[in-house]
């Protein structure tokens, strides 16, 4: 039995950005569980991270979790979100809450004009 494959990838970008191209097609407990191995144990030392979802159709609701709980501990921005991915974020009110780009270029100059500190997300809280 060969091991699974890893839900993404991780590339630095200049010095300090961690660039995630999730490669799983679906984001449910597994793959939640191994990005947050990778992101906030393996990656820690990262406080700016870009994540892609360009692949993800669905996001279960570990899924969403692990997004708010990067949200909280890092500057996070995600880009090529897919519709339905955006749909479930909005249907649960938090779509808000994270910062959602078009693309990894407009996420990275976003990086480079604003150096964030704490968490990426807009300030709101999202609703219980």
């Amino acid at each position: 039995m060969t091991a699974p494959e890893p839900p993404a990838t991780a590339t630095v970008a200049g010095k300090d950005v961690l660039v995630v191209r999730v490669t799983a097609p679906r984001l449910e407990l597994e793959q939640a569980e191994a990005l947050s191995r990778l992101l906030l144990e393996e990656k820690a030392p990262f406080g700016k991270v870009l994540l892609n979802l360009a692949g993800v159709g669905y996001i279960s609701s570990t899924g969403v979790s692990l997004l708010v709980r990067i949200a909280t501990e890092k500057t996070l921005k995600i880009v090529n979100v897919s519709p339905k991915v955006t749909q479930v974020l909005q249907s649960i009110g938090i779509l808000s809450y994270l910062k959602i780009l078009r693309s990894e270029r407009e996420a990275l100059d976003a990086f480079e004009a604003a150096p964030e500190k704490g968490s990426g997300h807009s300030g709101r809280r999202p609703s219980p």
